[in-house]
């Protein structure tokens, strides 16, 4: 909030400055003389204000810069006023001629530029006023008199001449000492406020400016002059808002501020030390002569429970234990006649309840002397909770040795100085020994430490000692000499420094980290058996193929090659539907692939492929739904060999059906023969051991399970490793613990006696893994129910479907071309349609091809270093060119990544490469935009100089020499030439505003302007301002509705709002003008409004008045050059908006313009 009024003063400050250059500006040009009387005034008013307040406060100011600044511009204050009675046309000194007041000028220049010189001097000390007023006195004496009287002060300016070389070195050497006066105001900047300090740094720069200027003219009504005596204005205005409108409104932060920093600093003070008080723990009270209480702090509320206002105007005595209150009183007594004194005893609590304190007590001084009457300060500590806190710390120091054997957590101390080791009772338990047993010594534990490790210790304490380290820690073995057991601790310890930073004491923890350590051995050695299980499942590969509707396949890896038999060149020929796919599986194909496109949801499914040597594949197909760049459906498709699966499956119901087979023979034939029987035992011996053999050898995990309750009866190793358990502990486990809690597929088993499908599966760690299972229920010899699970782990599956889904469409169907390149191969190998069709070739056109072929010549040099570069930084982009099929050359940019292995060397490198002909043809165009937009602003400069400077100068002189006529011969030439005259002059001046009119209108177009964000109310109130005069000569009513705060230029905006009004009273007809403004926001922007009751305008002119030039009354009538409303449409339409008229004749006009919704960097781009 404070940012935005800040900006807000500064933009009205900006506009008042503009609006008063403007109108002074007008006013010298109709009146030299009066605006050069104006400017003077208001230099003469601030200079004796800013003394009056620095005179009427000096005995409260420390900061004598102001002092010193207020005298010192009272006196040129005086000769500013004696200069404005000497310039000329005043007629007051009529015998001297422009001189005078360029002599008075300088020498007020010189005082007022060697006064701020001095000023900083000043800070800190105290001149006397009237002393500075004899000085500044002798010295405007001096001055007046060198230049009326002794006429020794040197000459500035010669009429005819212009000014003397005096006076322009006198211009450059004030700027001088000017320069030297703001540096030592920067060298004291911490003597003022931040604020006071800009605007006085702004006022000495601005003089400095104003000077340089009056080193230009020639005329002493030039424009040169005119901006002199403005910047003076300007500057003089900043030291007013540093000295005076600061100095009323925020005394404090100007006049007085050092007593206010010191009030404040006193202020704080006060409340740390009033806060310190009440946060003590202790209590601090005051009594007076008669032993009644007059202060009590807040911590008695906590210790006693009384509110310090219920214990003030009561005796002390009262709350004193009746066996303590004799010696209370003596020592109540004892302190009066030592200053001091100490006492303990019980004090009563708002409960009843007593307690023992200690008060240190000190008696009250008033002028060196004790005086009992004035009441005695004690401080009163509480010692009921230190006894308290000593029986908890016995407690805590228990529940320590406890914690300590928990926890297997010794600690030590070694007092260095006295050779004094300290076990704690856990450190003997630790090293096998009962606590206390014997003294402990550094030579002792070294015993206890295992002898490989012994070194090892020893160095590591006494070099931390020897290094002076604050610390040290180490793991090693200890032997227990109770049972000789080797235990690791670890060992940590701190060094305590005394204050010459001596180290003189060590302190140490022993921890009994054994089980820990058999732990993480144990921990370490599963996860190496994980990663080499990781790295057995990492190295399989799974065959995965893109194919499309018409039968092709474009992408295949070689695990597929391998599963059909066929090489890379014959798949890509193939139509996979008619050559791969059985017959039989067709129609069933054709409408799971057709259900995929319908529902876009992956399906899976089972059929056979058909290897090239005719033999017939069991798979699974996992297929994805894409479409390419043409919006043609592709299929992605991820397939498992089912071989060992199948055939797993076929051995088991194959066993099933043999050992019903065998039941019902050996029931049958319970009658055969011994010789049979054996026979028959032997030959299931067989069955069951090629049973086992597929069993123990498949690759993928394979349980029994009992479907009542979930048990596992039987596992083979590849199940074992799968979920990271040994045979006897996955045999103790039920279904629950691997595959909870997704256990809905073995639900539906037991309905169907059988279930495929994907679950997550839980391993010994806790980790889970996406595995595919296959299970089915059978009966086994003895008719129990079993259920046989088989499973298998997909996680790299998993991966290579999201890889491919990810990557898989971005290279397929990226707008730019991508290429993946190697070191070892020079050839383009692998590469994105898109880069294929930029170059005008198919892909099969361009695989194989060198790369170099497809830069052009001249590039091709230079083509190593860039690779060199990506191989060396890991990315690099550049510009090249490349060349067609057709011979044809286009600019790319290449944007080239070299992907690494963890020892550095390049893997491969990913290429974007991007046509970029139509951006190189825009940045072509706009060059050329932007010369020739140069040349036309240079242009309309000219014009814009040539209107201000060789047009209105001309006519400047012949409105004044035909005014000169007019003035001297009025009435004795003859009314005609008195008409002629008139007429004449009333032209030259309409030619003047026309050429102003033309050079505002071209200045909205060609002026560079920034947009900000402004409150139209303010730019409203300030149009009102600006034609006051108007509104009262015409009684016009102006209301509006709350106006918004848009992004736009506000001098632009200033300038349509005046345009507007100030037609709507022009043009009014004989009535008094009501003229309403009004705003409403749409949604693209706001829509403004001027409504008015005037004379109106007929439908047909509504399009003519925003012509340049065009008038639909009467000069006569109305006065103006038609170029306002021309103005007014010119500014809309460069912020984007438009302007209309809605109007009938006779009831008045409404005039509409529009200010879309931007940014402030959109519109100021626009601007630009």
């Amino acid at each position: 909030m404070a940012i935005l009024i800040g900006n807000r003063e500064v933009h009205r400050s900006v506009v008042l400055i503009v609006a008063t250059f403007l109108v002074l500006y007008l006013t010298s040009t109709y009146d030299y003389l009066l605006f050069h009387s104006l400017a003077e005034i208001f230099s003469i008013l601030i200079g004796c204000g800013i003394f009056l307040i620095a005179y009427n406060v000096r005995q409260f100011l420390r900061n004598n810069y102001f002092l010193f600044i207020g005298v010192a511009y009272f006196f040129v204050a005086g000769l500013d006023l004696v200069h404005m009675f000497a310039y000329k046309g005043m007629g007051i000194f009529s015998s001297h001629d422009a001189n005078l007041p360029t002599q008075l000028w300088i020498a007020a220049r010189y005082l007022q530029s060697i006064s701020l010189l001095v000023a900083p001097l000043f800070i800190g000390r105290k001149p006397g006023v009237f002393v500075l007023i004899a000085i500044f006195s002798a010295i405007f004496s001096f001055l007046l008199l060198s230049i009326f009287y002794l006429r020794i002060f040197p000459a500035c300016y010669v009429e005819g001449s212009g000014l003397t070389t005096f006076k322009i070195v006198s211009e450059y050497t004030i700027c001088l000492i000017l320069s030297g006066a703001l540096i030592f105001v920067l060298a004291r900047k911490e003597e003022f406020d931040a604020q006071v300090l800009r605007l006085i740094i702004g006022s000495i720069v601005v003089t400095i400016f104003s000077e340089l200027s009056f080193t230009l003219y020639i005329s002493v009504y030039g424009f040169a002059n005119f901006l002199g005596h403005f910047l003076k204005i300007v500057a003089f205005y900043l030291l007013y808002r540093a000295l005076i409108e600061i100095g009323l409104r925020m005394p404090y932060r100007l006049l007085f501020r050092e007593l206010a920093s010191e009030k404040e600093a006193l202020r704080k003070s006060e409340a740390e030390y009033r806060n310190l008080v009440d946060n003590l723990n202790d209590i601090i009270f005051k009594i007076d002569a008669e032993g009644k209480l007059t202060y009590v702090s807040k911590p008695v509320t906590s210790v006693l429970g009384y509110e310090p206002q219920e214990l003030v105007n009561r005796y002390f005595a009262s709350f004193i234990h009746p066996e303590d209150a004799t010696r209370f009183s003596e020592g109540i007594q004892h302190c009066l006649e030592e200053r001091i004194y100490q006492n303990e005893f019980r004090i009563c609590t708002k409960q009843g309840e007593y307690r023992r304190v200690t008060t240190s007590s000190r008696a009250t001084m008033e002028h060196g002397k004790a005086v009992g009457v004035q009441g005695i300060v004690t401080d009163i500590t509480d010692i009921t909770e230190r006894k308290r806190a000593e029986e908890e710390l016995k407690q805590s120091e228990a529940r320590l040795v406890r914690s300590q054997a928990i926890a297997h957590l010794g600690s030590w101390e070694l007092d260095l100085v006295n050779d004094i080791l300290t076990w704690s009772d856990e450190v003997y338990r630790i090293f096998g020994l009962q606590p206390q047993e014997f003294k402990a010594t550094y030579g002792a534990f070294l015993e206890a430490v295992h002898p490989d490790d012994r070194a090892a210790v020893d160095e590591a304490y006494s070099s931390s000692l020897r290094e002076e380290r604050d610390t040290y820690e180490i793991v090693h073995r200890v032997i227990r000499r109770s049972n000789s057991e080797v235990r690791t601790v670890h060992e940590r310890c701190d060094h305590i420094r005394d204050k010459s930073g001596r180290i003189v004491r060590s302190i140490g923890m022993v921890h009994d980290i054994t089980e820990r350590k058999k732990a993480e051995d144990k921990l370490r050695e599963s996860e190496e058996r994980n990663r080499f299980l990781a790295g057995v499942v990492e190295s399989a590969l799974q065959p995965f193929a893109v194919g499309h509707v018409d039968g092709t396949i474009s992408t295949f890896n070689k695990a597929y090659c391998d599963l059909v038999g066929y090489t890379e060149a014959e798949l890509r020929h193939m139509d996979w539907f008619q050559n791969l796919t059985p017959p039989e599986y067709r129609d069933f194909e054709s409408a799971k692939l057709a259900e995929l496109r319908a529902t876009k949801t992956p399906v899976r499914y089972e059929k056979e492929y058909i290897r090239k040597d005719g033999t017939r594949v069991p798979v699974e197909l996992l297929v994805h739904l894409t479409t390419n760049s043409k919006g043609e459906p592709v299929f992605y498709s991820f397939i498992t060999d089912l071989t060992d699966h199948k055939r797993v499956e076929a051995a088991i119901r194959a066993l099933n059906q043999e050992l019903e087979q065998r039941v019902l023979e050996r029931t049958a034939e319970l009658a055969d023969s011994n010789e049979k029987l054996k026979a028959e035992v032997e030959e299931r011996r067989q069955a069951e051991q090629k049973f086992r053999s597929i069993f123990e050898n498949s690759l993928d995990g394979l349980l029994f399970l009992s479907p009542s309750d979930g048990s596992i009866l039987l596992a083979n190793s590849a199940a074992c490793a799968l979920f990271g358990y040994s045979e006897p502990d996955l045999l103790k486990l039920s279904r629950d613990s691997i595959f909870a809690p997704e256990l809905d597929g073995f639900e539906r088993e037991k309905q169907s006696r059988s279930f495929r499908g994907e679950l997550n599966c839980m391993r010994r760690d806790g980790t889970t893994f996406p595995a595919e299972i296959s299970s089915a229920i059978f009966h086994d010899a003895a008719g129990e129910e079993r259920s046989c699970v088989v499973i298998r782990d997909i996680t790299q599956r998993k991966k290579s479907e999201e890889a491919l889904l990810k990557w898989g469409q971005v290279f397929e169907h990226a707008q730019w071309g991508i290429v993946v390149s190697s070191d070892d191969k020079k050839s383009l190998a692998f590469m994105n349609p898109e880069f294929a069709k930029m170059h005008g070739y198919t892909l099969e056109e361009l695989t194989g091809r060198p790369i170099l072929d497809v830069f052009a010549p001249d590039e091709r040099s230079g083509l190593a270093d860039h690779i060199a570069i990506a191989n060396e930084k890991g990315h690099h982009i550049w510009e090249s060119k490349h060349i067609r099929k057709n011979g044809t050359v286009f600019p790319v940019l290449i944007d080239a990544t070299a992907v690494k292995d963890e020892t550095g060397e390049v893997l491969y490198r990913v290429v974007n490469v991007q046509d970029i002909t139509e951006r190189k043809h825009a940045e072509n165009m706009l060059r050329r935009t932007l010369d020739d937009l140069s040349r036309s602003n240079a242009d309309l400069q000219q014009f814009a100089y040539v209107a201000s400077h060789d047009l209105q100068e001309p006519l400047r002189n012949v409105a004044t020499c035909l005014q000169m006529l007019e003035k001297k011969y009025k009435h004795q030439l003859g009314e005609d030439a008195d008409r002629y005259i008139r007429f004449a002059v009333d032209g030259a001046v309409r030619m003047k505003a026309l050429i102003q009119d033309l050079l505002t209108y071209s200045r909205v177009a060609t002026g560079e302007k920034i947009s900000e964000h402004i409150e139209c109310g303010q730019i409203l109130d300030q149009t009102l301002e600006n034609l006051r005069s108007t509104i009262i000569e015409t009684s016009a009513e102006i209301t509006h509705d709350p106006l918004p705060t848009i992004a736009a230029d506000p001098t632009q905006l200033l300038q349509v709002f005046q345009n507007l009004i100030a037609n709507a009273m022009k043009f009014r007809g004989g009535k008094r003008p009501h003229i309403h403004v009004s705003a409403e926001r749409n949604a693209h922007g706001w829509v403004f409004s001027i409504r008015d009751n005037g004379i109106g305008i007929a439908s047909r002119h509504v399009d003519r008045i925003f012509v340049i030039f065009q008038r639909l009354n009467k000069r006569s009538e109305y006065d103006g050059t038609g170029m306002g409303l021309a103005i007014v449409k010119k500014i809309i339409e460069r912020h984007g908006g438009k302007v209309w008229v809605e109007s009938e004749v006779g009831e008045g006009s409404t005039f509409y313009f529009t200010i879309p919704h931007s940014t402030r960097a959109e519109r100021a781009q626009k601007f630009r």
